[in-house]
């Protein structure tokens, strides 16, 4: 099994939490989006005119709006019509998306192969998505971005615990164990809970922290928790990409009964995963 190796001590949890907010930042037009999208009274050419001044983020949006994912017959030539095309959730997606991937785009690959993070990212937002259709739940889209971010606590032991996070890969391949089963022990913290301090310093929505912390939690009550958890085995098992994992995700039979979807939903699913995670990283440009 190899011989164990000198891991650093464990840091203690405020200060641990409040690495994360030295993160990163995401952009203005994030947060910009943001509030316009969680307004009721908001316009697509509210959001049409925050993105118009993104030029990045504009252009892909544009090339999203004209892929196969959507089969148009006519092109898409102009923002305002992009935002009407993609739909004001499915906007928040793709802008949160593109934020994170740009702010994200220089962690050294001696820690992640930030590639293949991204490719599971997007691999575990899809399912998460297909799999809340197959069980008739609302705000799909939700369920897709915190699919898309269920990982991203880890980055912050990639980028600012470079040794807790090499000991913590080298212990998790000696002892055939999750990453997640021994991140408190060597780290001092799930990267479920680092995550959700990152995204309450982002002023995100609250289900998004909510979601963080219970994605990869042993007891999963609420259902959509139990879809999230479904859609990270997914992921791992059809999905590209990795996010350090070595080992497949439990999924317990508590669990899949907790999302109420028949055994035939996870196949079916399984089946869609390729050709839309296909659509969405070409479209997204994360690789």
């Amino acid at each position: 099994m190899g011989a164990q190796c000198a891991c650093p001590p464990p840091v203690d949890r405020p200060t641990l939490l409040e690495l994360g907010t030295r993160l990163a930042t995401l952009p203005e037009t994030f947060h910009r989006l943001t509030e316009v999208l969680h307004d009721p009274m908001s316009t697509a050419a509210d959001a049409a005119e925050i993105i118009s001044y993104d030029p990045d983020l504009a252009s892909r949006l544009l090339r999203f709006a004209n892929s196969a994912y959507f089969g148009l017959r006519s092109p898409v030539d102009n923002i305002n019509r992009a935002v009407i095309v993609i739909g004001v959730a499915q906007l928040m997606v793709i802008a949160t998306g593109t934020c994170l991937i740009r702010s994200f785009r220089g962690i050294p690959s001696r820690m992640v192969d930030m590639r293949t993070f991204w490719q599971h990212s997007v691999a575990c937002g899809v399912a998460a998505r297909i799999l809340a259709v197959h069980a008739g739940l609302e705000a799909t889209d939700r369920l897709f971005l915190s699919g898309l971010l269920h990982d991203i606590g880890r980055l912050v032991t990639f980028i600012h615990l470079p040794d807790h996070a090499a000991c913590l890969l080298q212990e998790a391949a000696r002892r055939q164990v999750r990453l997640v089963d021994i991140e408190e022990e060597i780290v001092g913290a799930d990267h479920g809970e680092i995550g959700a301090a990152l995204l309450t310093h982002w002023n995100c929505p609250p289900y998004l922290v909510d979601d963080q912390r219970a994605v990869h939690a042993p007891d999963i009550p609420e259902r959509r928790h139990a879809i999230l958890a479904a859609a990270d085995a997914l992921a791992n098992l059809f999905g590209p990409g990795s996010s350090g994992e070595r080992l497949m995700p439990r999924l317990s039979a508590e669990t899949w009964q907790a999302t109420g979807l028949a055994p035939t939903a996870f196949a079916t699913a399984a089946a869609q995963l390729e050709r839309q995670v296909g659509d969405l990283l070409q479209c997204m440009e994360a690789l």
